[in-house]
């Protein structure tokens, strides 16, 4: 039973990456096409998504090791994803990379597991402000 619920988690965690890479052409639309709504919106949710899919799934399965999977496996992919993608593999840019999206990483991955604990009023407040400074870390790297 352990293992299969471990594995849920990182088949989510994969589909979420894989979501990702589907969108990672994203960049190749000229300038004009991008500032419409739906793209931004688009954009907008995706990025909710990286704090709320550990904080929802801890919640449902109360698997606190899933969960913390859930927050970190698909955080740490897609930015190495993105290294590799846009530009020629670069040590010290990567060293960068992962040190950012460990960050991010550890926050996701902290919310999942106090959502997985149901413990009230901790299990409500404490994941919404992970998920919260997770956004605020996330708009720090933005150049």
């Amino acid at each position: 039973m352990g293992k299969e619920r471990l594995s849920l988690a990182v088949i989510v965690s994969l589909l979420f990456i894989a979501l990702f890479a589907d969108l990672s052409w994203i960049h190749l639309i000229p300038d004009v096409v991008r500032a419409m709504p739906k793209f931004l919106i688009s954009t907008s949710v995706y990025l909710l998504l990286f704090p709320a899919v550990p904080i929802i799934y801890g919640w449902i399965t109360k698997n606190e090791i899933g969960a913390t999977l859930a927050g970190v496996l698909p955080i740490i992919g897609v930015f190495i994803l993105l290294n590799f993608y846009l530009s020629p593999p670069n040590l010290e840019r990567m060293v960068v990379v992962i040190a950012y999206g460990g960050r991010l990483s550890i926050i996701a991955g902290s919310a999942g597991y106090f959502a997985s604990k149901r413990m009230i009023p901790v299990a409500i407040l404490l994941p919404i402000l992970l998920g919260v400074l997770w956004l605020c870390i996330f708009a720090t790297g933005i150049h």
